[in-house]
């Protein structure tokens, strides 16, 4: 097996107790769930018509070219996913690689490396498949709180994160491996809970450290990652140009409103490629961050040991995970699960900060049981 050098960078010189390329990139559970969407979501609208019946043909004109287009919008929403999942689990050279080390999880997938320390994970493993086939889930003390509702009473539950190894050879090796590593930094069975702390004054970072040395100090050199800028500029300029040719087609001011907005939105997109990032410090007890003479102060207790790093456009960007989560919905739900983290975006020794990071949250996770 060749390993990719990316890999081997995070790994820098601990001991690997295995390294796995799994043979697909869905799992049998994801392949279920989602070939049972579809006949579900296209069962509705099948339901629909038989239902309908000849009501449909009197109240529709089934000429029209707009009208036919619903029902093949509606097909694709259900077929189109479930292709994508066969190919992914029958057809796609995963382009992923699992390391353990006595310290950590080291998950590689295209250019991004996340590693995730033992002491984040519960000890639950599941095991699914035959020995050389298997798909292992193991479940993180991190997650978020769902809410749901049964007979009118509103009940939450705290929903573990996971991570999914689909398609592993010598599964019972690598479940006994991972079993025994979270064994031996094992913390607490119970879930994560965040206790915030963070704190934001003004002012300068050199006033702020008063001569104190920090073990980093690195100026990140963009604010969002390079792929949210582009989204930004390049959906901005194909809404705005889009709607300025329908406009000369047939000319309508409510559409017309959002030609602005579309190319406002592609002038800000360039605006965060070149405006530039804030200057991150690394203290004993805290990530120290200036951004436009605003300091935040982020204890180390905060973050989960869970760190990324990716490459793109020639620099890298460190990830830190953090402990506490938020939703943007008001029900919490998978859907709306924003996980809270700090990106340090543009920088180039991007895994000597990793690993700066890693040691200090080490150092300093109380892990806090209910």
């Amino acid at each position: 097996m060749q390993i990719p050098k990316i890999l081997r960078q995070a790994i820098d010189e601990e001991q690997t107790d295995f390294i796995v390329q799994p043979r697909r990139t869905s799992t049998k559970k994801g392949l279920k769930n989602s070939i049972v969407f579809s006949v579900l979501w296209i069962g509705i609208l099948v339901g629909f018509i038989l239902i309908g019946g000849d009501d449909i043909k009197n109240d529709f004109d089934l000429t029209d070219i707009k009208i036919l287009m619903l029902p093949v919008i509606w097909i694709s929403i259900g077929v189109i996913p479930t292709l994508f999942t066969i190919y992914s689990y029958y057809f796609k050279t995963p382009d992923i690689f699992f390391a353990s080390t006595p310290t950590r999880l080291i998950v590689k997938n295209a250019n991004k490396v996340r590693s995730i320390d033992w002491e984040q994970f519960t000890g639950e493993i599941i095991n699914g498949g035959s020995r050389e086939d298997a798909d292992l889930t193991l479940v993180l003390r991190t997650g978020y709180m769902k809410t749901e509702e049964r007979n009118g009473t509103k009940t939450e539950r705290f929903v573990h994160s996971k991570i999914e190894m689909s398609g592993i050879e010598e599964s019972e090796k690598v479940e006994r491996v991972c079993r025994n590593r979270i064994s031996e930094n094992l913390v607490s069975h119970n879930r994560v809970v965040p206790d915030k702390k963070e704190e934001t004054i003004v002012g300068s970072l050199d006033n702020f450290l008063k001569g104190e040395n920090p073990e980093f100090k690195v100026h990140a050199s963009r604010r969002r990652p390079l792929s949210e800028s582009v989204m930004l500029a390049g959906g901005g300029l194909l809404m705005g140009v889009t709607i300025l040719v329908i406009s000369f087609n047939d000319f309508s001011w409510i559409l017309a409103l959002f030609i602005p907005l579309g190319f406002a939105l592609f002038g800000y997109g360039i605006y965060t490629l070149f405006e530039g990032g804030g200057t991150f410090a690394a203290m004993p007890k805290e990530l120290i961050e200036e951004f436009k003479g605003k300091i935040t102060i982020t204890p180390w207790h905060e973050y989960s040991g869970d760190i990324s790093v990716n490459l793109e456009a020639g620099k890298a960007s460190v990830i830190l995970g953090k402990k506490a989560i938020s939703s943007g919905y008001s029900s919490d739900n998978n859907m709306g699960y924003i996980p809270e983290d700090t990106s340090i975006l543009g920088i180039t020794n991007a895994f000597e900060i990793g690993n700066i990071c890693r040691k200090r949250i080490k150092e300093n996770d109380y892990s806090p049981v209910e």
